[in-house]
């Protein structure tokens, strides 16, 4: 398959920014697999759900194999990800005070205090900005570099855990059974 013949198939699905087949050095032939990046994440997606085992090409045995290259999925979820972790603040914050604090960043779409069952703060927050450049900007300019009064030292400010990275440290967390003979 040729370049021009693989990016007609993607381009069904969106814009491509680029289509590489892996070619046999000394040959020249086609390895059967290839990159292609779209502008855009939902094309990608789009192109996986349209084509992986749903399409065989002219010369293919079997159908295609479509989906993200090794750790690609992983770093597109934390790109997607404007959620921030924000520790040690007062007990006594607010959101509105997180609010003013962080509103010089960006847009603020959440922001949520940590509270225990009586109501009284955790000292800790999580904040959500409506684009990841923002929170990169707060993490940047707030982390370690601003205390409040009566807070014990510098405030933490970094991205929120992933979904998966709670489920590995939960793993990483619970005993393994162990067995001594």
């Amino acid at each position: 398959m040729e370049d021009t013949e693989l990016t007609t198939i993607l381009s069904e699905f969106g814009q491509l920014l680029e289509v590489a087949i892996i070619k046999d050095r000394a040959t020249g032939a086609s390895k059967g697999c290839a990159f292609c990046t779209f502008a855009r994440k939902v094309e990608g997606e789009a192109a996986i759900a349209g084509l992986h085992n749903r399409r065989t090409c002219p010369g293919m045995a079997k159908p295609m194999q479509v989906s993200y290259a090794s750790g690609e999925s992983d770093r597109l979820e934390s790109l997607a990800e404007h959620k921030l972790f924000i520790g040690m603040v007062p007990r006594t914050i607010t959101e509105e005070e997180l609010s003013s604090v962080f509103g010089a960043f960006g847009q603020i779409q959440e922001i949520h205090v940590m509270r225990d069952q009586m109501g009284a703060g955790k000292g800790c927050a999580f904040l959500k900005f409506t684009h990841h450049s923002e929170a990169e900007a707060a993490i940047a300019g707030l982390n370690g570099q601003m205390k409040f009064q009566g807070a014990p030292q510098g405030m933490i400010v970094k991205f929120a855990d992933t979904k998966k990275q709670k489920m590995q440290r939960t793993q990483q967390q619970q005993p393994s059974p162990f067995v001594m003979g």
